[in-house]
């Protein structure tokens, strides 16, 4: 145990804080065509994933920064993203709570931010919502400053707390090629499936032509008793229609003062 006056680890740093209020939702995108499976087991499956080896379900805390695999203008309604909005505080403990997309992490498009020496448990959080919580007090001042993705100008962390230092660099960054929100968007995943239910969903956001569809109306209206949010399904980039998505949930969040 240090003796040191200050915290030298990011998982620490965080723990200083105190918690933004009030809790946010965690968010899911994935494509339409995946909601099939969803009506039909009232669940979201945990898969494979590269970082461990265990079965993991992946969320978002707050902000459906995921984008749905596509390449060029495309309107094809089962491709389209779809939003699932679910009450956090309705969901288990979480397995690990990571204050960026692992996705990326692995996949190394974070690497000109990282010393030479690092790893994926440097930047893990306590496993628990009031670590999402903190990390947007520390890092970002309020909700609406992380939903916006604008960073605090006043975070100090130690010089030999280098995890610290490169997710507030990661997160003041202006321009990237190699990642997106995600980088600032704290990651909860979990070790079993998820239920989807009325008691879990609070909303979902989907393109229009999905919810023309009468199994899809039944779904949201009969089982879940909710009413979605929709968005217009045209012709458009991946990163367009997340941007869309993004705009609706903020504007959803406004309303019921999330944010």
């Amino acid at each position: 145990m240090s003796n040191l006056p200050g915290p030298t680890n990011l998982r620490d740093f965080v723990a200083t804080a105190s918690p933004a209020l009030p809790l946010l939702p965690l968010v899911r995108i994935l494509p339409v065509s995946e909601l099939i499976e969803i009506f039909t087991t009232g669940k979201i499956a945990a898969a494979d994933r590269k970082i461990y080896k265990t079965k993991l379900c992946y969320f978002f805390y707050g902000k459906p920064a995921y984008q749905v695999e596509g390449h060029g203008n495309q309107r094809f309604v089962n491709n389209a993203a779809a939003c699932i909005i679910l009450k956090t505080a309705k969901m288990p403990k979480p397995t690990h709570v990571f204050p960026f997309d692992t996705g990326a992490y692995q996949d190394k498009r974070y690497a000109s931010y990282l010393p030479r020496k690092h790893k994926i448990e440097d930047f893990e959080l306590e496993p628990n919502l009031l670590s999402a919580q903190r990390l947007v007090t520390l890092f970002y001042e309020n909700n609406h400053k992380y939903f916006r993705g604008q960073p605090s100008p006043s975070v100090t962390p130690s010089v030999l707390d280098y995890a610290s230092q490169s997710y507030r660099d990661i997160s003041r960054s202006e321009i990237s090629t190699d990642f997106d929100e995600r980088c600032s968007t704290c990651e909860f995943s979990f070790d079993a499936d998820i239920s989807v239910d009325r008691h879990s969903i609070e909303g979902i956001v989907l393109p229009d032509q999905a919810w023309d569809d009468a199994n899809v109306k039944h779904q949201c209206q009969s089982v879940w008793n909710i009413k979605p949010i929709i968005y217009p399904l045209v012709r458009s980039t991946v990163g367009a229609r997340t941007f869309v998505i993004y705009t609706r949930v903020g504007d959803y969040y406004l309303k019921r003062k999330y944010l």
